[in-house]
C-alpha cells in the first residue's frame, strides 16, 4: 500500500534523525 510506504518512509527519517548516533 502506497500510503503505508510513505508512512514508514517518514517514520524511518524521524527515527534516523533521533537515533543518528546509534545507527551511524
Amino acid at each position: 500500500d502506497l500510503e503505508q510506504a510513505k508512512y514508514w518512509l517518514k517514520r524511518a527519517k524521524e527515527l534516523k534523525r533521533k537515533g543518528m548516533g546509534l545507527i551511524a
